[in-house]
C-alpha cells in the first residue's frame, strides 16, 4: 500500500531547490479569522538542505509582512501558524508579493505577484482533485479478501495512473516554468528516464539551467532503471564517519541494499524487521547496506542509534534525494530494497518483514 509513502514523498517536495541571482522579496499579507497578536512563520527551503531559515511576523489589524534576501531566484517556502494547524506552500520570488489567508483554509490562499506560486497552485488543484478520490478509498482491505475491496484497489491503481498522467501533462504544457522543472525533478525517478528526458527536452534554456533542471539532467545521465535479474551498479557515498564506502565494499553471500530515511515513518517501522533478519542471518553470510536520503546528518545519526542499526549506512546530506544511488536505482518510494546474490545479481526487490526472513531462510540453510 502506498498511502504512507505519499507522506515520505511530500517530505522530498520540501527539500528540493531552484536557482539564480541573489535579490530580495517582499511579502505582504492579509488574514481573516486570525486574531491580532497571532504569530505566523515563513519557513524557507534551500537546495536539498535543511531549511535556510525561519522568519516570523505578528498579525496586526489583520495584516502581516515578511521581507528578506533571496540567494536564488526562486525558493519554496511554507507559510504556517505557530501550531502548524494551518499551513501552505508558496513560492518566493524577487518581487512585491501579496497573499490572503483564512484561518482553517490556508491551502486555498490567494497570492499575487508570484507567477511560480500561481502555477504551483494550478498544479496542486489538479492533483488535489485526484487525491481526494484516492483518500476516499483508503479503507481498503489490502488482503483483497472480497470482490468489493478488489474493485476499490483497482480504482485506486487507476487513480494513481491518472495522477501520473496529470503531472506529465502539466509539465508538458508549461515548458517555460521553473515549477515544471521542480515537479519533474521530484517525480523523475517515478516516471522513468525516458519520460524525464522527453519532458526535459521541451524546457526552455532558462529552465534547463535552473537547479532542478541541472538535477534532472544528472538523473538522465545516471539512471539505470535496474530491475530483478540485472547486475548491481556500484556507487560511492559517505558513511557515519565521513568515510567513502562503495556498494562493492560490502561483503556477504547475500546483501540487502536498503533505501530509507530518518524522516520516513514506514522506513523506521521496517528497520525493526531488518534488525531481526540481520541478527538471524549475519553469521551465515547476510549483510545490509543502508542508503539514506537525508539533509541533516545529526537526525540521520540519531535515527541509526535509536533504531539500533548494526550495519553500514551511507548518505549524501549535500544532495538529499539527488544522491547518485537514488538516481542510479530510480528510487521514488521509501523504503525500497534490492537483494543481491554473491554473483552480483539482483534476485529480489522489496522483501519486507517475514518475506525477507523466509527468503533468507531458503537461501542460507
Amino acid at each position: 500500500m502506498k498511502f504512507a509513502q505519499r507522506t515520505c514523498l511530500l517530505f522530498l517536495l520540501l527539500t528540493t531547490a531552484l536557482s539564480s541571482d541573489a535579490q530580495n522579496f517582499n511579502l505582504k499579507g492579509t488574514s481573516f479569522g486570525l486574531p491580532d497578536g497571532s504569530r505566523l512563520f515563513l519557513q524557507i527551503f534551500h537546495t536539498d538542505q535543511k531549511p535556510e531559515r525561519i522568519d516570523s511576523a505578528v498579525v496586526k489589524n489583520g495584516q502581516f509582512s515578511f521581507a528578506g534576501p533571496l540567494k536564488e531566484k526562486h525558493y519554496m517556502a511554507v507559510l504556517r501558524t505557530a501550531d502548524s494547524k494551518d499551513q501552505a506552500m508558496i513560492w518566493l520570488e524577487p518581487a512585491a508579493l501579496s497573499v490572503t489567508v483564512k484561518k482553517g483554509d490556508f491551502n486555498n490562499l490567494a497570492i499575487k505577484g508570484s507567477v511560480a506560486s500561481q502555477e504551483f497552485q494550478e498544479f496542486s488543484s489538479i492533483m488535489n482533485r485526484i487525491r481526494a478520490q484516492q483518500d476516499s478509498l483508503q479503507k481498503i482491505d489490502t488482503k483483497q479478501d472480497s470482490i468489493k475491496d478488489k474493485e476499490k484497489w483497482d480504482q485506486y491503481e487507476k487513480l494513481q495512473l491518472a495522477e501520473t498522467e496529470a503531472g506529465k501533462n502539466f509539465v508538458k504544457s508549461h515548458p517555460n516554468s521553473v515549477v515544471s522543472a521542480f515537479i519533474l525533478n521530484i517525480f523523475s525517478t517515478n516516471w522513468g528516464r525516458q519520460n524525464a528526458e522527453e519532458l526535459y527536452q521541451r524546457f526552455s534554456a532558462t529552465v534547463k539551467q535552473s537547479k532542478p533542471g541541472q538535477q534532472i539532467r544528472q538523473f538522465i545521465g545516471l539512471s539505470k532503471e535496474i530491475k530483478v535479474g540485472d547486475k548491481y551498479v556500484d556507487f560511492e557515498l559517505s558513511n557515519v564517519n565521513d568515510k567513502k564506502v562503495k556498494l562493492s565494499n560490502i561483503k556477504g553471500k547475500y546483501i540487502l541494499l536498503d533505501f530509507w530515511g530518518s524522516w520516513c515513518g514506514p522506513c523506521r517501522h521496517e528497520n525493526v524487521n531488518l534488525l531481526k533478519a540481520y541478527q538471524l542471518f549475519k553469521d551465515k553470510g547476510f549483510n545490509i547496506l543502508g542508503v539514506a536520503v537525508e539533509t541533516d546528518k545529526k537526525e540521520w545519526l540519531q535515527a541509526i542509534k535509536a533504531d539500533g542499526l548494526l550495519w553500514e549506512n551511507v548518505t549524501d546530506v549535500s544532495n538529499g534525494k539527488n544522491n547518485a544511488a537514488i538516481m542510479i536505482y530510480n528510487i521514488f518510494s521509501f523504503p525500497t530494497n534490492f537483494l543481491i546474490d554473491k554473483q552480483g545479481t539482483i534476485i529480489a526487490k522489496n522483501l519486507r518483514g517475514s518475506e525477507l526472513i523466509q527468503k533468507l531462510g531458503e537461501l542460507l540453510r
